[in-house]
Formats: C-alpha cells, sequence, structure tokens
C-alpha cells in the first residue's frame, strides 16, 4: 500500500515510533513516491532540497519531486516549487542566486531574499 510506505518511510527517518534508520527510510519513502504518492514525492524533494537528514543538496531532483507532487495537487508543492525557482531563475530574481550558493544555508538564503524583495 503505497501511503504507508511514505509513512514508514518518514518514521523510520526520524526514528518517531520505532529505531530510527535514515538510509532504510529514504528507500521506502523514494518507493512510495515512485508509486505515485503526492506527499511523499514532496517530502522527498524538500528533503533534496535541504540536503540535510542524510540526503545530498540536489536542486533537479528536489525540482523533479516537487514537480511531481504539485502536479497532483499536493499541498504546500507548487508553493515550495515556485519558491526553489524564484530563488534560482535570474529572470525573476535580481540577486541571482546559483546551485552551489544554495549549497550552504538554504534558508538564510531564503530569508536574505525575501528581506530584500520587500525592502528590510
Amino acid at each position: 500500500y503505497p501511503p504507508a510506505q511514505g509513512v514508514y518511510g518518514i518514521t523510520l527517518i526520524y526514528g518517531s515510533i520505532i529505531p530510527k534508520n535514515v538510509s532504510e527510510g529514504y528507500k521506502w519513502l523514494e518507493i512510495s513516491a515512485n508509486n505515485g504518492v503526492g506527499e511523499s514525492q514532496k517530502q522527498l524533494g524538500i528533503a533534496y532540497f535541504q540536503g540535510n537528514v542524510g540526503v545530498p543538496f540536489d536542486l533537479e531532483k528536489a525540482k523533479y519531486w516537487l514537480g511531481r507532487a504539485a502536479e497532483q495537487n499536493t499541498d504546500g508543492a507548487a508553493d515550495m516549487l515556485d519558491y526553489i525557482n524564484y530563488l534560482t531563475s535570474p529572470s525573476r530574481h535580481r540577486y541571482n542566486i546559483s546551485a552551489e550558493m544554495l549549497k550552504g544555508n538554504v534558508m538564510d538564503l531564503g530569508r536574505m531574499a525575501l528581506r530584500n524583495e520587500l525592502g528590510y
């Protein structure tokens, strides 16, 4: 049952109910995502964007999984994808933040970009 695979994966990643096993958790999360579960696709995309909790930063994989989740109207996936595109697209952002720069602290860069856009 694909949704249960995703829940099992998340549970393993964070060790919330059963012993933590990050690599096994991502294996199950990806199985669920490949079986078309939008929430699993979104969580996998976010993990690749943040590059933490056992998954390397990978902008293309982040966009791929968030795009698949957005196609299914998964809550928040389209917004997250728009946010990533905003940060990395020179045509949409005057600071042209590159993928290499994003390998640093992603959330700090996002806050910086938002402050600059809002004039703070």
